[in-house]
C-alpha cells in the first residue's frame, strides 16, 4: 500500500508469466479484496474521515509500516471503496529508447495497442516524440569521448518524458515538475 497523489495504489512484486505465477497472483487478489472490503467496513463503521494502522487488527501491518492515516473526503464516506485495477509492464531500462522510438509513430502496431486509453495514439506519441532525442548528437563538453550507456539513455528518456507530461501547454504552474526556458 502506498501513496499515488490523492489515492492508494497497491503494488504487487512482479510476478512470473507462468502457471504459478497466475497462482500467486490469484492468491494476491483474493488477500487484496478481503483487505479492501475489510477497510471499507471500517471506514462505514467508524464514520471518521481518516483510519490509521491503530483501527485495523494488530499485526495487519508490520513496523514500519503501521505509521499512517487514510484520509477519506466527506463526499466518500459511506460508499464502498472503488478501484480501478491496472497492470503495469517492466521494461529494461536499456530498451526503453528503442520503446520510444516504436510509440513516437501514431501509426506503428505497437502504438496502437500501447497508448489506447481515451486521448488516443496522436496524443501520447507526440509526448513521447518530444523527448525521443538523437543521442548520438548530444554530447558532454567536458567529457567529449563519452557515449552515454543504453541505461542512462533510457533513464534520461523516462525522466524527460515525466518532465514533458508536468509543463502545461500554457507554461502555467501545475504543481508538478515542469521545466522552463531562459
Amino acid at each position: 500500500m502506498t501513496v499515488d497523489g490523492t489515492e492508494i495504489e497497491y503494488v504487487v512484486n512482479k510476478l512470473e508469466e507462468s502457471q504459478a505465477g497466475v497462482e500467486r497472483l490469484s492468491l494476491v487478489m483474493v488477500d487484496l479484496k478481503s483487505f479492501v472490503a475489510a477497510m471499507s467496513v471500517m471506514a462505514m463503521q467508524k464514520r471518521k474521515n481518516f483510519l490509521s494502522a491503530a483501527d485495523f487488527l494488530p499485526g495487519t501491518f508490520r513496523s514500519p509500516n503501521d505509521h499512517f492515516v487514510i484520509y477519506i473526503k466527506n463526499q466518500y464516506l459511506n460508499k464502498d471503496i472503488a478501484a480501478r485495477p491496472q497492470v503495469t509492464g517492466g521494461v529494461r531500462l536499456g530498451r526503453v529508447l528503442k520503446l520510444w522510438r516504436l510509440l513516437a509513430n501514431p501509426n506503428s502496431e505497437a502504438a496502437k495497442q500501447l497508448l489506447t486509453t481515451g486521448r488516443g495514439e496522436t496524443y501520447y506519441s507526440s509526448v513521447i516524440r518530444q523527448v525521443t532525442l538523437d543521442w548520438m548528437a548530444l554530447r558532454d563538453s567536458k567529457w567529449q569521448d563519452h557515449a552515454p550507456s543504453a541505461k542512462l539513455r533510457g533513464l534520461a528518456t523516462l525522466i524527460a518524458t515525466y518532465l514533458m507530461r508536468g509543463i502545461s501547454p500554457e507554461r502555467k504552474k501545475v504543481g508538478a515538475a515542469s521545466t522552463c526556458s531562459s
